[in-house]
């Protein structure tokens, strides 16, 4: 009689009635060894190995300013377009890896109806129209959230999950984290995310349905909003959101960014992912200011900012073009927010994208003095 239980060469003992009950519960194929996974992602079972022991030099990073202008944040992707052969080549089997298991199996893992980050359908303005016209809007931020998505809670959720054995949940997460952690820019990146919250996602959504609340989160923006007596609404907050979200995420390694901690109460203004939510969406009046400016100096001074004119001159032809059609692309994103009023600024991009070919900049944008400003 053959016993329901095996062991692997890795010495691992497998419970095949408790692979076989996730299996069915799951819809994720049974993984026991490495030639498994190769089989899911149709590559040779070598390239695996290949991958992980050469991925620290196949991996290349830029960094890019935050939307809102504060700081700067690190980006880590596969270097496709690297001058050596063999690392272009590794880094496009990784590329690729990435996107069947992405698409292949993480799609199966449960995702939580309150998540719009990252999720087919949803995005940042579906997340913020579920705030619209509400007495009061709090959100969270939490601190650090891809670098604190680290490779143990990837691996521990992998492993208990899906009926994968402990060797398969290693390999899998050694292609999907880099320095411990699941790295801004790859393409796995934020699904894992979304994965790991899950729980959390569920407990704060649940809570939100029992004492009417709406709870939404977009990567690691934690939004909460509801109707009713302002005072009694602070007495909630403070008494049970703040200690329920705090708990929560903690239950999960991770900790919130209180001084990015925001209660909105009206009259005043309620802004959720940089997009007012009062009354309608809008874009609050100094993003407006600042993109009617950019439009402005590339359209109509012909100026577009120093580090495009240095990234030109020092041999990327395309970087005058990839500017304009970026500021093309925030007014699009802008419109669908308030089209009456970027109508005049999507007027001035819509002719400067049918002359883009033959733009030619007169100079880096104009900076205001000191002096300039004051007298402004």
């Amino acid at each position: 009689m053959i016993g329901l239980k095996t062991w692997t060469p890795d010495k691992e003992e497998i419970d095949w009635k408790e692979f076989r009950e996730r299996e069915k519960r799951t819809n994720l194929p049974i993984l026991v060894d490495t030639a498994d996974i190769a089989n899911v992602l149709e590559v040779p079972a070598y390239a695996l190995t290949f991958l992980i022991t050469v991925k620290s030099s196949i991996i290349t990073s830029i960094t890019i300013p935050k939307q809102n202008g504060k700081g700067v944040r690190k980006l880590f992707y596969p270097n496709t377009n690297a001058k050596e052969p063999e690392v272009a080549e590794g880094a496009e089997l990784l590329k690729h890896i990435h996107k069947k298991l992405l698409y292949t199996l993480f799609q199966n893992f449960p995702i939580s109806d309150a998540a719009y980050g990252f999720v087919d359908g949803k995005d940042v303005i579906s997340c913020a129209k579920e705030h619209i016209n509400k007495t009061i809007v709090v959100a969270y931020d939490i601190k650090d959230f891809f670098p604190n998505t680290t490779y143990h809670k990837v691996r521990k959720l992998f492993h208990s999950y899906a009926p994968w054995t402990q060797k398969v949940a290693w390999t899998i997460t050694e292609l999907v984290t880099y320095y411990g952690h699941t790295p801004q820019g790859f393409s796995t990146s934020p699904m894992l995310s979304n994965l790991v919250m899950y729980e959390v996602d569920t407990a704060l959504d649940r809570w939100a349905k029992e004492k009417g609340w709406c709870y939404t989160r977009y990567a690691d923006d934690l939004i909460f909003s509801k109707n009713g007596n302002p005072m009694t609404l602070l007495k909630e907050v403070e008494a049970e959101l703040h200690p329920l979200v705090t708990t929560q995420v903690k239950s999960k390694g991770y900790s919130i960014k209180d001084k990015k901690t925001k209660v909105m109460p009206k009259p005043g203004p309620q802004t959720v992912l940089g997009i007012r939510v009062n009354h309608k969406l809008n874009l609050p009046r100094y993003k407006f200011d600042l993109l009617k400016a950019k439009v402005h100096n590339a359209a109509v001074k012909k100026r577009v900012p120093q580090e495009v004119i240095t990234d030109y001159v020092t041999g990327n032809r395309n970087a005058v073009i990839s500017h304009l059609r970026a500021l093309s692309g925030e007014v699009v994103w802008a419109e669908r927010l308030n089209p009456e009023k970027l109508k005049k600024v999507k007027q001035m991009v819509v002719e400067l994208m049918a002359t883009k070919d033959s733009y030619r900049y007169e100079g880096p944008v104009e900076k205001k003095t000191d002096s300039a400003k004051k007298g402004a």
